[in-house]
């Protein structure tokens, strides 16, 4: 899984960790356009072939989005506490942009090697991702270019309505991205 690629210290090119980050976009596209919102990206939920082909797993907590029943219980929130979106600590109703958000995360992840929000305690978790910016990555790694930062600001956007729309047009503005490196 991409959780031990990152854990092993093998360092991927950086067109190649953007590469990941589209399939999962492709994927989740795939899984949105039939009313599947995955609840859960992180890099343990997702597998990379011996011939680099993305998979992503445990669709264990996902939902439609026109089910009406909920499996958890109320005012219960499922997933892993770093990848969550604001949406998902509230309680809100969710769409594909809350995967959108998480990830979000995942790819800020592989791009720095540390996650946008940190925090000791699950409180002061939460707190960092309701309230605050992520610190820029360009200030560490400039090569990454203003482009790419402005597709992970917008990612990470803690209102929804300012994240992209669909991981279709995300996978289009990471393959740009991906054409300038």
């Amino acid at each position: 899984d991409l959780e031990a690629l990152l854990r092993s210290g093998e360092s991927l090119p950086l067109v190649e960790r953007l590469d990941v980050v589209a399939q999962v976009c492709r994927g989740l596209a795939y899984a949105h356009e039939r009313g599947i919102v995955h609840r859960d990206i992180k890099p343990s939920n997702l597998l990379i072939t011996r011939g680099g082909q993305l998979k992503i797993a445990d669709f264990g907590i996902a939902k439609m989005t026109d089910q009406t029943s909920e499996l958890t219980m109320t005012g219960s929130v499922v997933g892993s506490p770093h990848y969550l979106s604001p949406e998902q600590i509230r309680g809100d109703e969710l769409d594909g942009r809350s995967d959108i958000f998480s990830l979000g995360v995942l790819l800020y992840e592989v791009l720095s090697r540390r996650r946008p929000f940190q925090g000791e305690t699950l409180t002061t978790l939460v707190y960092q991702i309701l309230h605050r910016d992520p610190p820029s990555i360009v200030v560490d790694r400039p090569e990454l270019g203003t482009r790419l930062e402005g597709v992970l600001q917008r990612m990470l956007q803690k209102d929804r309505d300012e994240r992209y729309k669909t991981a279709g047009e995300l996978a289009r503005d990471l393959a740009i991205c991906e054409q300038e490196i």
